[in-house]
């Protein structure tokens, strides 16, 4: 598996000067799939490390993302700032702001970053359309389309089984979002900053510090909120 621990040397230093977080920064490319979503291949760029865990990355990139609103946007190829959440913020066709990230979209990425979310073609000529409908699975999920079918609402039914009380998600993690994370993204150098806010996206990160690390990124978005004014 590979894994980033990077989780003390991210508190050290956020603990000493908590603008350095804003220095996390990544760009997207276009991966599989032909919505207007993921997968989206993601390049760590920034002079402090995002995070991260998985098993399914493409060469010369290191993660897979999939986005959760379908109302903003990214460019490619281009450096964003990433603030490390629980929720999804500013946009989204439904749900509040913040909107919190439910325990389904969590149980749903961690199997596809493990490699092994139940009839996904990760090798073969369908990937295409399994990236396509593990998007839509997750927009359903978010609240940002109102219908789905085929695999993408199978998709859905296994995560509704495994969050209920018994569930293998709810055995190990509960209610929660167990190690999954929102990446606020910005316009580089604009972390926390509304006016600069882009599409939010998925990343599972280390289970040590996962708690602490989204705080440190709600820490961060008020801190330059503050600056700010």
């Amino acid at each position: 598996m590979r894994k980033t621990y990077i989780i003390m040397a991210v508190f050290g230093v956020a603990v000493t000067a908590l603008p350095a977080l804003a220095d996390m920064q990544i760009r997207l490319f276009d991966g599989y799939g032909t919505t207007n979503g993921g997968e989206f291949d993601v390049r760590d760029v920034g002079t402090i490390p995002v995070p991260f865990v998985t098993n399914v990355a493409q060469s010369s990139y290191d993660f897979v993302t999939f986005c959760i609103e379908r109302n903003e946007y990214i460019a490619y190829n281009t450096p964003y700032s990433v603030v490390l959440n629980t929720a999804a913020i500013g946009g989204g066709v439904a749900g509040g702001n913040p909107d919190p990230l439910d325990a389904k979209t969590a149980y749903l990425y961690t199997r596809f970053t493990d490699g092994t979310l139940s009839n996904y073609n990760y090798a073969g000529s369908s990937r295409n359309a399994s990236a396509d409908e593990l998007q839509e699975a997750i927009w359903y999920i978010e609240q940002e389309v109102t219908s789905i079918n085929g695999q993408a609402l199978a998709w859905y039914n296994e995560a509704v089984a495994a969050v209920a009380p018994g569930g293998s998600w709810y055995t190990n993690w509960g209610n929660t979002i167990g190690q999954v994370r929102v990446m606020n993204l910005y316009t580089a150098g604009h972390a926390g900053e509304f006016a600069h806010q882009k599409q939010d996206q998925l990343v599972r990160i280390p289970a040590p510090g996962a708690v602490v690390l989204g705080a440190l990124g709600l820490s961060l978005v008020g801190w330059v909120n503050r600056r700010k004014s």
